[in-house]
């Protein structure tokens, strides 16, 4: 009964289930239920929030807290090897992110987070490019300025994809989501990931870099950060200097994660949302002159949120809520991610994409975390850097600036990948 109810509406259980409604399918609708139920009364942990199909099991389940024993820090093999067995003797239940070949990959690769570092492996050794770098093929998008419609508020991205397996990548990944080729998290056809750093260390490293590095770059903002003679205030004033940016960066991931769909149509729609931001141009001008104008698009949403991305504000409050819900699968919303990393926690990030999204060669994910291919020139500056980030942590105007970044990875992130480590039997 099972395969016939998939092999008629296919695997996606809300697809599954409102097919099967729409075509008075009672059969299969019955069958569907009724394990369903018999699944909540024999389960003690399971939730209707956190209900996922695989393809190895008729019983829906949860995606998360599986009950996996932890296992031994090994090796990666033999870590795989006892999973597997436990699995195979159904001591455990096999965690859903490995019950796919992954073919298409979404990676929220964030600025100042190994963010270069996952874009280029996963151009390079998981999709198999010569380049590190994406060209214009549609197999692999960078949705990142260079790719940005400021008329729509999203990248421009192909639909004509035919290739065997395709990726996109960096920071404003989250406007993809629920598109034909892309998908969501939880539902397909890509899995989509996300590697968080701690946020003070995040804060520090942005600003050493666009000072020190490529003050050009678009997460710099150069041209709308209204501080003057830059070095100076690093070598006899740090501490101002250093506030200073943390108010214009402000509460970088927690933006960065409302860009999805879900929560961006919520927040335009809240009566202190600013929609003349960004619009101060003519329409026929390029893209790319806005940018340089009025300043990349996540210096122009938080100008828009006025305030909506502070925990100091009703708007900002209501907001982070709204996020939490998504992070977590809860009040009906939507997840945002399949997968969290932690740069702090390498070792177990790298086992758990090893398990999961393995690369040409064995204990690849290890190999590109130890050796870190992208520094950004950080080495000439890293001395300063640390002694900034140390004193940045106990300045209470810079931890006040990012209280909603640091609170989404101290309560959320960290808890959430560890969690998930857990499962495939990685201390974390």
């Amino acid at each position: 009964m099972l395969q016939r109810c998939r092999a008629f509406f296919g695997w996606r259980p809300l697809t599954l289930l409102a097919s099967m409604i729409r075509s008075a399918n009672a059969l299969c609708l019955v069958f569907v239920l009724a394990v369903a139920l018999s699944s909540v009364v024999t389960s003690p942990h399971l939730t209707f929030g956190s209900l996922a199909f695989s393809r190895d099991t008729a019983l829906p389940r949860l995606s998360l807290d599986l009950g996996v024993e932890p296992l031994q820090r090994q090796s990666l093999r033999t870590n795989h090897e006892q999973l597997e067995q436990q699995i195979a003797t159904g001591q455990v239940n096999k965690p859903y992110l490995l019950n796919r070949n992954w073919t298409c990959v979404v990676a929220h690769s964030q600025h100042k987070s190994a963010g270069a570092t996952l874009g280029e492996t996963l151009v390079r050794d998981w999709l198999g490019s010569e380049s590190t770098g994406c060209a214009k093929a549609a197999d692999c998008l960078s949705c990142d300025v260079g790719t940005w419609d400021c008329s729509r508020e999203s990248c421009r991205y192909s639909e004509k994809i035919k290739a065997r397996r395709y990726l996109a990548f960096t920071g404003y990944v989250g406007v993809l989501a629920f598109t034909p080729k892309y998908g969501s998290a939880g539902m397909g056809p890509c899995l989509w990931i996300t590697i968080s750093r701690e946020p003070v260390a995040r804060l520090i490293s942005a600003l050493f870099y666009c000072t020190y590095g490529k003050p050009s770059d678009a997460l710099c903002a150069m041209r709308q950060w209204q501080t003057t003679n830059r070095t100076y205030q690093a070598s006899h004033n740090r501490t101002g200097w250093v506030r200073d940016f943390a108010l214009h960066w402000g509460n970088y991931l927690f933006r960065e994660l409302l860009w999805h769909p879900d929560l961006m149509h919520k927040i335009r729609s809240r009566s202190d949302f600013d929609k003349s931001v960004g619009l101060r141009v003519e329409e026929k001008t390029k893209c790319v002159q806005i940018t340089r104008m009025e300043g990349p698009p996540w210096l122009r949403l938080k100008q828009r949120m006025s305030g909506g991305d502070s925990l100091t504000t009703t708007s900002g409050q209501t907001n982070f809520q709204m996020l939490v819900d998504h992070l977590v699968g809860r009040n009906r919303a939507r997840i945002l991610y399949d997968l969290f990393g932690v740069l702090e926690m390498p070792s177990a990030t790298a086992t758990v994409l090893d398990l999961v999204l393995p690369l040409r060669t064995p204990d690849g994910w290890k190999r590109v975390f130890k050796r870190r291919l992208v520094s950004h020139g950080s080495k000439k500056w890293k001395a300063d850097e640390n002694a900034a980030t140390a004193e940045a942590r106990k300045d209470p105007v810079v931890l006040h600036a990012i209280s909603a970044d640091l609170k989404l990875y101290n309560d959320l992130i960290v808890p959430k990948f560890k969690n998930l480590a857990a499962q495939f039997g990685v201390s974390a």
